[in-house]
């Protein structure tokens, strides 16, 4: 048995181990493309594993590459040896009713995760297009619509795509991969995450978080983003322990990386979302979910200067030349303040002939310090639902207008917490 890298089909090779207190972390590494993942057990799941005659990270194969699980077989002894173990009433009942897997499908869904994850446009078109690949190859597999609610979930809260058109695509195969497995945690997960962003349901987003780590505590994806729901709340000590639980779990992962950088910016503790959103860079250059948390970090921190180069960054990246031109002569004329200003009227003259996300356009012109304009925005951002609109009672961007009556009117329509008032 082998790990393999999805979008190399190469065998993953071990690139270090590590062990604290009875904890193990395995890191494996493709040669051809460089991507990694670490595989971890903490000292219960160590003791278990080795009774069964295990060895993590041993030798495996004839060419040496290395196999987590030489010896499961010899260890294991009889087929039928679940019997030797306790399991719970739930766990049997979703044992029973456990569906065969299609090898085809399951390869085609990670590799659309792997896309999914990476959040680009292009890279969400090519995951939705290995999820639906999954469908062809088993109409009935529940993670391929978890798969293709993501997408467009993913589409909605990038800005890619209108509220009004993702939302409803992204219920409705999450909807349906529950009503194939209710069991399955990534299902839960992804109906809170539309719920709480797409609907502001507040309440039923977060039991369906519960539920999803009730039925899978171990899953760190539910947690990471319930980090951020908690956050919203008005909840950051709580907020915190989720995302570290997360990291935890999966301590390589990149989106997660990122999401614990956005709680840190959100708890205003400054130099460390910095520090975070600098150290993941490394290993995810082009990540828009980054590139914004690093330029909000340096803005909070008054590093204008540098603040403005990772804007240039991003318009650049993104073959945005009118906006970055736009940038260069604000400087000229203004410093910072009129740089942002210029992009951000640059970008609002286009939303009236294409789909301009406001909640981006209102941070824009909080970084120009235009407060009419941001409250402008914020109130175009409500009307048309944007997805990223429930962070406004936490990110600290919009502290310039916090006191106006206009954003406490806005925060208790949408019933978030960080009102003057309580």
């Amino acid at each position: 048995m082998k790990f393999l890298c999805v979008p190399c089909d190469r065998p993953m090779k071990i690139d270090r181990t590590r062990s604290d207190r009875g904890a193990i972390a395995v890191t494996y590494g493709c040669p051809d493309c460089g991507y990694e993942f670490a595989m971890l057990t903490n000292p219960m799941e160590t003791q278990v594993v080795s009774s069964l005659g295990i060895k993590i990270g041993a030798d495996g194969s004839a060419e040496g590459s290395k196999c987590p699980f030489t010896g499961i077989v010899q260890g294991i002894g009889e087929p039928d040896s679940r019997d030797s173990f306790p399991w719970t009433p739930e766990a049997e009942a979703r044992l029973a009713g456990a569906r065969p897997v299609n090898p085809e499908a399951y390869e085609a869904y990670l590799k659309g995760m792997f896309h999914r994850d990476k959040l680009s446009s292009a890279d969400l078109e090519t995951a939705l297009q290995y999820f639906e690949l999954a469908l062809e190859k088993d109409p009935n597999y529940a993670l391929a619509y978890v798969g293709i609610a993501r997408v467009w979930g993913s589409r909605q809260q990038m800005g890619f795509v209108l509220p009004h058109e993702a939302g409803p695509r992204a219920k409705t195969a999450a909807q349906k991969a529950i009503e194939l497995d209710s069991t399955l945690a990534e299902a839960h997960h992804t109906l809170a995450s539309i719920k709480a962003w797409s609907d502001w349901d507040w309440e039923g987003g977060e039991t369906a978080f519960r539920r999803a780590i009730q039925l899978k505590p171990n899953y760190p994806a539910a947690r990471a983003i319930y980090s951020h729901l908690l956050m919203i709340l008005g909840r950051p000590d709580e907020a915190m322990a989720q995302i570290e639980r997360a990291l935890e779990l999966d301590p390589l992962n990149g989106l997660f990386q990122g999401f614990y950088g956005m709680d840190l910016l959100m708890a205003r503790r400054y130099d460390e979302a910095l520090a975070q959103f600098q150290n993941t860079l490394k290993t995810a250059p082009n990540n828009p979910m980054l590139r914004t948390g690093l330029r909000d970090a340096l803005y909070a921190l008054g590093r204008y200067d540098e603040a403005l180069t990772e804007v240039k960054t991003r318009f650049a990246a993104a073959g945005e030349r009118e906006l970055a031109e736009a940038l260069e002569r604000g400087y000229a004329e203004g410093g910072y303040r009129e740089a942002m200003r210029r992009a951000a009227e640059t970008r609002a003259a286009r939303s009236d002939t294409t789909f301009v996300p406001p909640l981006g356009l209102a941070s824009l012109f909080a970084h120009a310090g235009e407060t009419e304009r941001v409250l402008e925005w914020l109130e175009k951002a409500y009307q048309e639902r944007d997805p990223n609109l429930p962070y406004i009672g936490v990110i600290p961007l919009f502290d310039i207008v916090r006191d106006d009556p206009r954003f406490q009117d806005l925060l208790l329509r949408m019933n978030l917490p960080g009102r003057v008032d309580g």
